[in-house]
Formats: structure tokens, sequence, C-alpha cells
């Protein structure tokens, strides 16, 4: 989980700015103890003199802990971004 907020600030911080223009077809399907959450993003990164725009699928997916009654991530995927 560190390791992963590590990864996440690092990618933010390569950017001045992260604008995220708009979320669609989102849906979430929950089977037994995992959570899959999908979907459509469109996103600008902007820079000193550049701005890139980037849009495409996202999953995340999740597993019930059963011991704390929580979820937690297991796997984090966007389309056109590689962590």
């Amino acid at each position: 989980e560190e390791e992963f907020k590590k990864i996440v600030n690092r990618f933010k911080e390569l950017y001045e700015y992260i604008s995220l223009n708009d979320i669609t077809n989102v849906d979430c399907v929950i089977e037994d103890t995992v959570c899959n959450v999908k979907g459509m993003y469109d996103v600008t990164l902007v820079l000193p003199l550049e701005e890139i725009n980037l849009k495409g699928k996202w999953l995340v997916e999740f597993g019930l802990n059963e011991d704390f009654d929580d979820w937690q991530i297991h796997n984090v995927q966007i389309e056109g971004i590689n962590f």
C-alpha cells in the first residue's frame, strides 16, 4: 500500500496541475469477496509549456478483507498511464 502511494505521488509531482475533465460509464460489480469498478476517464496534465490530454479506460479491483470488514485495493489500471 505504501509503495503504491509513493508511485502515485511521484506521478503527480511530474505535473504542475492535473485536471480531471470527465469520468463516464462507471460500473461496479461485486461478486463474493471481489469488487471491480471501471469506467472511462478524460484528464489534462499541465506542464510549464505543455498540456497533455489523456483519455481511456480505468479499472480498480478490490478484495474484501473479512478480518477487518473493509475493501482493499488489489489492482489499479489506467489506460495511457504506466505507474
